[in-house]
């Protein structure tokens, strides 16, 4: 016996290994069904909860003297069912129109006066649910054509009503359907009639507000005179030479002889590199010579022409017309190397006085360089003072030297020299008639 038992429990344990995926879904299933047995009876045996009704009113409109009421059924407003609900007394007679009725609706939470009290629905048994019953649609009657003034009331009504998506009937706390999500922003409501600015009517008691006082008004403020004009300064009128007679200069020229001096004070300038393009005009002595370079002699000291009929510029200081001390050498007379006698291009140099011009005229830059005689000294030869008058300086000048005095035939000298200082006073370009 105890081995058929064993024998039992094997076979069953068997099967079960075979069939375990059959077991498990036949356990699922009951637990299913029971679970959705259970969600149905308890549905079954509570009331359903049904929303409560939402009462809608229309009213009609007040018409205007002498214009024929129009029938209107607003947009927004519910159509009212036909039947009457069973609880509701069968007898009592509709509520007239009012002529005292506007169209803003009743507040949330508060009774028309004139409306009956609403009876609640039936409610409906378990098995089924009955539908509401839908309301017929009324037909508008035909409208005859509004006047001017009716159109427009109306118009104001329609926007009024439209500024408004709350259902009517219901107060201003209502959340159902129908109710915006987001209220109007300020100044955007709708404003009833007779609210409106232009509705309202002056008050006669009312006092008028206090006007500002005019305030004096400020006295402008007097014109400054304007100020004189500065008058003009004349242009001044271009340079020009001083007025002189270039024929009547006869001392001097272009020194076309050559070398025809020798001396311990010579220097040679009659070769090609010593040219310049500048010639000197001094109108008070007759000069009108022409300017070559000189340096120094053997003994430091700055050297004279080799031709008597020019003027020695001394090519280590300032050109003409620069800043600084123009050096300038002439003779007053001459023996050549041949023993001929002649005058020299300064022969008349002492009849310069202050004052006086000393004009270098340069054929390169067409300009003219006016001086004017500043100084006229004669000094000894040997005087130390004399190199004074050599030194340079921080304006521009010009200092001519030439010999004076009497003649020392053993020393080949003159005993004097004669200094003329003029300082730059003008710079006038060429014109046609000069250079």
């Amino acid at each position: 016996m105890g081995h058929g038992g064993d024998d039992t429990v094997q076979d069953v344990r068997h099967w079960l290994e075979e069939h375990v995926w059959a077991v498990a879904t036949a356990g699922l299933a009951a637990i299913v069904f029971g679970v959705t047995f259970i969600a149905v009876s308890t549905a079954s045996d509570s009331p359903q909860a049904e929303p409560d009704p939402v009462v809608i009113t229309v009213e009609p409109e007040t018409p205007e003297a002498g214009v024929e009421p129009a029938t209107e059924t607003p947009p927004d407003a519910a159509e009212e069912p036909p039947d009457t609900p069973s609880d509701a007394p069968a007898d009592e007679p509709a509520r007239p129109p009012s002529d005292e009725a506007t169209d803003d609706p009743p507040a949330a939470g508060e009774e028309d006066p004139g409306d009956p009290p609403a009876a609640a629905p039936e409610q409906p048994s378990p098995e089924g649910e009955e539908e509401p019953a839908v309301a017929a649609p009324i037909e508008p009657e035909p409208e005859e054509p509004a006047s001017e003034g009716e159109e427009d009331a109306r118009t104001e009504r329609g926007d009024a009503a439209r500024g408004s998506s709350t259902p009517p009937g219901v107060g201003p706390d209502y959340e159902g359907p129908g109710r915006p999500t987001e209220r109007p922003e300020p100044g955007d409501e709708p404003v009833p009639d007779g609210e409106r600015e232009e509705d309202k009517e002056e008050d006669p008691a009312k006092p008028d507000p206090p006007t500002e006082p005019d305030l004096p008004e400020t006295p402008a403020r007097p014109a400054q005179p304007e100020e004189p004009e500065e008058p003009e300064e004349p242009e001044e009128p271009p340079p020009t030479l001083p007025e002189f007679d270039e024929e009547a200069l006869i001392y001097g020229g272009t020194g076309w002889e050559g070398a025809i001096l020798a001396g311990p004070g010579i220097v040679w300038s009659s070769r090609s590199s010593a040219r310049t393009s500048w010639e000197l005009l001094m109108p008070a002595a007759q000069i009108k010579a022409s300017l070559v370079r000189v340096g120094l002699t053997w003994n430091r000291a700055m050297g004279a022409p080799d031709n008597p009929h020019v003027i020695g510029w001394w090519e280590g200081g300032p050109e003409p017309g620069e800043t600084g001390n123009v050096l300038l050498a002439g003779h007053r007379d001459y023996t050549d190397t041949n023993g001929n006698i002649g005058v020299g291009v300064c022969w008349l140099l002492d009849r310069t006085t202050l004052g006086d011009f000393l004009i270098i005229r340069d054929h390169e830059a067409r300009e003219h360089y006016v001086y004017t005689v500043t100084e006229v000294v004669s000094v000894r030869w040997n005087d130390p003072n004399g190199v004074n008058y050599l030194r340079p300086s921080d304006k521009a000048i010009a200092t001519l030297v030439t010999c004076e005095g009497a003649f020392d035939r053993d020393a080949n000298n003159y005993s004097n020299r004669r200094i003329v200082v003029a300082e730059m006073t003008d710079i006038v370009p060429f014109t046609d008639e000069a250079g």
